[in-house]
């Protein structure tokens, strides 16, 4: 199930795109009439919100202005990173964090296609505190990765959920923790001597239910 390699091609959006021809309307496809926009509305759902994850710029509201961060208006710590390496692992990307900011986030969970065993291209990950947060962007948003001769760039948003306890919350109940262990999202201790390490990530809820009310 696990075996093999990805594909020489995954460092691209593209990859996740269904290769089979489109649909024809009166013998002509409709790459001929209004071209790839179209076609994107043939692919499936799961496959559209990736390729829309990757390449729509974030709404004005999840946007990143180093200005304000730096002038302490704006004290979000989760962000979006996107145009990920597709043969970059988990352990890949906390390595290239640590480069910057060692030890300096709470939550990471880097998005998995669970079939090719590639990240999708993009990440999510809870930086401690503002400072950390503003140090690594201020090193790597808008460089090149350098990884894997990729030429991708590194662009980042902020995140819809805020904090490593929504966070948790969110996936806790997930499908995605009955993955494999390294496609899972990751916690780590935010404080204390073991500030950074991992930490074990909590489990499901359990529903306990009195009779006759079960």
């Amino acid at each position: 199930m696990f075996g093999g390699s990805p594909p020489s091609d995954a460092d691209s959006p593209e990859f996740f795109i269904p290769t089979q021809t489109p649909p024809r309307r009166q013998g002509r496809a409709v790459y001929g009439t209004v071209g790839a926009q179209a076609a994107h509305q043939f692919l499936p759902a799961a496959v559209r919100s990736v390729v829309e994850v990757i390449r729509e710029p974030p709404p004005e509201r999840n946007k990143i202005d180093l200005n304000r961060i730096r002038e302490g208006h704006d004290t979000r710590t989760t962000v979006m990173l996107k145009n990920v390496p597709n043969k970059m692992t988990d352990r890949h990307l906390m390595a290239f964090i640590d480069s910057v900011t060692p030890k300096s986030y709470s939550f990471l969970y880097l998005r998995m296609d669970f079939e090719n065993h590639c990240n999708v291209g993009y990440a999510f990950v809870n930086f401690i505190d503002v400072a950390s947060l503003l140090r690594f962007a201020e090193t790597k948003l808008g460089q090149k990765w350098g990884m894997f001769n990729s030429e991708k760039v590194l662009h980042m948003s902020y995140a819809n959920y805020q904090g490593k306890e929504a966070l948790v919350e969110k996936f806790r109940n997930s499908g995605v923790m009955e993955e494999r262990e390294a496609w899972r999202p990751k916690i780590f201790y935010s404080s204390g001597p073991r500030k950074g390490d991992p930490e074990p990530f909590p489990g499901e809820y359990l529903f306990i239910c009195a009779r006759p009310f079960c």
